[in-house]
């Protein structure tokens, strides 16, 4: 497993790649929450552990927002960013193979989000979890690494944990979150046209409307 070469730039993904033209309940009120969390977690100082913190709460309140329906790049920036915060605030006053454990088991995650979403999109069902990664831009250290999470953690370095989260967010910065920046259009109800459209979403629009309630 090599990782002192890691790719600073990446093909573009279609993973959570909404159709054009089409109104989409999303878990965020508008561009502007959607653009606030974004800086939080990619803009604010490493010394900010607080934005980051915060932006992780807020990706929860999405999660339940949108239930199964939450973006499998929300679900791995959560993964990614909640044991990197405790690194970030906790990292000296936890022990070593506890943090592994940790980076261990969002690796997993992150991978096993991906690949699934990857087989539901009907474009890699056949081939190994690493070609269908490739396919995405996802190196293949990064499957190399989350199967050697599986049979040992505690014999892999802190320091490429951390160096792989690293990563992690940057794909998910360019290959999710910037793309989203430039194609999130904010939309009022009486833009969306189409007489069916509250026959057909209306139980789903009627759930997070509570949902929104409980959650803010």
């Amino acid at each position: 497993m090599n990782i002192n070469a890691l790719p600073q730039e990446f093909p573009p993904s279609n993973i959570d790649l909404k159709r054009k033209e089409v109104s989409h309940i999303s878990a965020w009120r508008d561009k502007e929450e959607f653009n606030a969390v974004y800086k939080q977690i990619f803009c604010s100082p490493k010394s900010d552990i607080g934005a980051r913190e915060r932006a992780a709460e807020t990706l929860k309140v999405w999660k339940i927002r949108q239930n199964r329906h939450t973006p499998v790049s929300v679900l791995c920036t959560l993964a990614i960013l909640e044991v990197q915060n405790r690194d970030s605030r906790q990292g000296d006053k936890v022990q070593a193979n506890e943090l592994k454990s940790l980076y261990s088991g969002a690796f997993t995650r992150f991978i096993n989000f991906l690949t699934e979403c990857h087989q539901q999109s009907g474009a890699g069902r056949k081939g190994s979890i690493s070609a269908r990664m490739k396919e995405i831009g996802i190196e293949g250290f990064l499957v190399e690494l989350r199967h050697l999470c599986a049979h040992s953690s505690v014999s892999i370095s802190l320091d490429v944990f951390r160096r792989s989260a690293e990563y992690c967010m940057n794909w998910l910065k360019v290959c999710y979150w910037k793309r989203e920046l430039q194609l999130i259009q904010s939309c009022e109800g009486r833009q969306v046209k189409g007489s069916t459209l509250l026959d057909k979403i209306g139980d789903d629009l009627r759930y997070l409307v509570n949902v929104y309630d409980i959650g803010t």
